[in-house]
Order: structure tokens, then sequence, then C-alpha cells
């Protein structure tokens, strides 16, 4: 079964990580630091699995969250200036330096790809392989 309802994912995070708390604070000094440890090993592993493993889905949502930023920061450009920057990693560039917020990369640290289809900005990732026009590109 796939939970893919967003509330439904932060309550059950939630409310594992308020049972994680009351157990770890029942327990003596050495076993906390033991179990606190062993939590941070678990989620860093489960960060960085490999993508057959799943493990992008935190990357991919950050990636997303990225475009959402850049694509508000464009939306203010063109407020501000009448047009977008000009394609490519110049125009992203430019955006970066005039609006703070914007991103260059994405979550796995690769370059967007900025390009303008009829007029309208498109921000494209390569996904988890870092190659662009495959099939785990993020298209938004």
């Amino acid at each position: 079964m796939i939970i893919d309802n967003p509330v439904a994912i932060a309550l059950g995070i939630t409310g594992g990580i308020i049972v994680c708390l009351y157990i770890v604070c029942r327990l003596k000094p050495l076993h906390r630091l033991v179990t606190v440890g062993l939590l941070v090993v678990a989620l860093y592993l489960w960060y960085t699995k490999s993508p057959e493993e799943g493990g992008n889905d935190l990357r991919t949502a950050d990636t997303l969250r990225i475009l959402a930023t850049n694509r508000r920061a464009l939306a203010d450009w063109y407020r501000q200036a009448g047009d977008y920057p000009p394609p490519g990693a110049d125009g992203l560039g430019e955006l970066t330096t005039y609006i703070r917020f914007a991103y260059m990369n994405d979550a796995w640290q690769r370059e967007l790809r900025y390009e303008l289809v009829a007029g309208v900005p498109r921000l494209t990732p390569a996904g988890p392989d870092g190659c662009f026009d495959t099939e785990d590109d993020i298209a938004r």
C-alpha cells in the first residue's frame, strides 16, 4: 500500500517521532545515546538509498520544492522586468543573482535546464540518473 497523502505521511512521521522520543526518554543515558545513534544512522541510510531501492523520494520532493521556488522567482522577475531572463544557464544565473531564493541546482546538486518554450519558461531537472531526456526526469 502506498500512501501519497502528505498530511497522512506527516502525521505518521510525527506520531513515530513522539513514540521514539517517549521510549528514548525512559532509557538509561548510555542506552539513550546508542538508540539515538542508531536512529541517525537509519535515517541517513534511508535518505541515501539507491534509486532502485526508492531512496530518491526525499530528493525528488526537495527538487519539486526548488522548482516551485524558481517558478515564483520567475513570476516576480516577469512582473518587475516585463520579460523572462534569457534561456540557458546564464539566464538562470541572472535569476539567482537578482532573486536570492532561486536555485541553479536540483537536490542532487546538478544544474537545472532552463529554457523558454513559446515564451513560457520551463525548468527541467535531470532526475536521479543525472541525464536529461530519460524516463526518470522530473517534468512539471
